[in-house]
């Protein structure tokens, strides 16, 4: 993730508690939380996604 999200066994009730009382308290922490999530965001658009799809689909055909 990066550092933009927290991480969270889903088990663990205490875990979320703590993870969404941050979240509701800590204005510092939510705003680096945004930021990094931008961030990640950026990395990623459809038109990559589609040619990284159209590279493994061509090399599945090629070893079939």
């Amino acid at each position: 993730s990066d550092g933009a999200s927290l991480e969270i066994d889903p088990d663990d009730a205490d875990g979320w508690a703590r993870a969404l009382s941050t979240l509701a308290t800590d204005d510092s922490e939510r705003a680096r939380l945004v930021e990094a999530g931008h961030h990640r965001a950026s990395m990623f658009s459809w038109n990559r996604s589609a040619q990284d799809h159209a590279k493994v689909f061509a090399e599945l055909r090629a070893s079939g």
